[in-house]
């Protein structure tokens, strides 16, 4: 299933409306207007099976605001091929394996 929320007021709407458990993972922007992607995380963690659902977070802004073991963590992975990734997630039903 693939869904999108403009806000993480609304991918926690959608969360608790469909369950944890019927995503594989969920794409977090840090930037989020409405709720950030930190307190859109905490808040999915606390919902039931929130521990379990992979989370990846990403931003387009960073200019030096994020915490240092966001910095750390960010300096230790290489850059991400996002379409790659999102094909591989969520391959579009038309397209062929």
């Amino acid at each position: 299933m693939v869904s999108l929320a403009d806000h993480g007021g609304q991918a926690l709407e959608i969360l608790e409306r469909d369950g944890v458990d019927a995503f594989d993972v969920a794409l977090v922007d840090l930037q989020m207007p409405e709720m950030d992607g930190y307190e859109a995380t905490r808040r999915i963690r606390a919902l039931p099976g929130g521990d379990r659902l992979s989370l990846i977070a990403m931003t387009a802004h960073t200019a030096g605001r994020e915490p240092s073991w966001l910095a750390a963590a960010a300096a230790a992975v290489q850059e991400l091929d996002y379409e790659r990734a999102l094909a591989e997630l969520a391959p579009r039903p038309d397209a062929a394996r």
